[in-house]
């Protein structure tokens, strides 16, 4: 969770914080490594737009998808990949062991996964990419607030309609409660899928208890 010029847990007005419910360099689903990177129809070598990908997507999901979300995904995914090679990520085969490689690209280094032929799946060095973006965060200095676990949005009602205001965190190991005040809050949680595609998830079920409506126009991208 990321929350923009946030307060921290003493209320001080401030810089953006991050909220994570372990060590930032090495938590999350990515934090061992990932060996691809998805949705990059906009790179050099793409031979699909944006748009027919984000179709295919909700096709696949059978339509309990969001669209928007889709769409934006596929448009930006190169562009937060080199934002990733930017900070220290590697991205591509800068020393050429795997040259000759069917699905390596001579030109540019790049390293395509599944589809060969259209290349919008990177393969990439995952396990660099944790570390880069903490190293990037520190030196923005970023507040990062670590092994503090999300537990509530804050909100608050006005002229009928609620507005996020900053969120509520649990230590993970302590126990001890933090109260986040921020302008905005960004969730990072990811989204369900696969076996839990009906399942909000924890990212979700923040959402689904700060505003109901809200993550109803969300999952279908309304």
């Amino acid at each position: 969770m990321f929350c923009r010029d946030c307060g921290g847990p003493q209320g001080q007005e401030g810089h953006p914080g991050g909220k994570e419910k372990g060590a930032v360099i090495r938590s999350g689903a990515a934090g061992s490594g990932v060996d691809h990177w998805e949705s990059c129809c906009t790179n050099p070598c793409s031979r699909v737009t944006p748009k027919e990908i984000a179709e295919a997507y909700i096709r696949e999901q059978d339509y309990y998808s969001n669209g928007i979300g889709h769409y934006i995904e596929c448009r930006e995914g190169y562009d937060q990949l080199l934002d990733m090679e930017s900070f220290g990520g590697k991205i591509r085969d800068t020393e050429g062991e795997f040259r000759g490689a069917e699905f390596r690209d001579a030109e540019t280094g790049l390293m395509f996964a599944y589809d060969y032929k259209n290349k919008f799946t990177l393969r990439v060095w995952g396990t660099t990419f944790k570390p880069a973006l903490y190293r990037e965060l520190k030196r923005l200095k970023v507040k990062l607030v670590e092994r503090t676990e999300a537990t509530a949005l804050l909100t608050v009602e006005t002229g009928g309609k609620k507005r996020g205001i900053g969120a509520i965190g649990m230590n993970v190991r302590t126990g001890r409660l933090y109260v986040f005040p921020a302008k905005s809050t960004i969730l990072t949680m990811s989204r369900p899928a696969r076996v839990w595609l009906f399942n909000p998830g924890p990212g979700g079920a923040l959402r689904v208890s700060a505003a109901p409506e809200h993550w109803q126009r969300a999952r279908h991208g309304l």
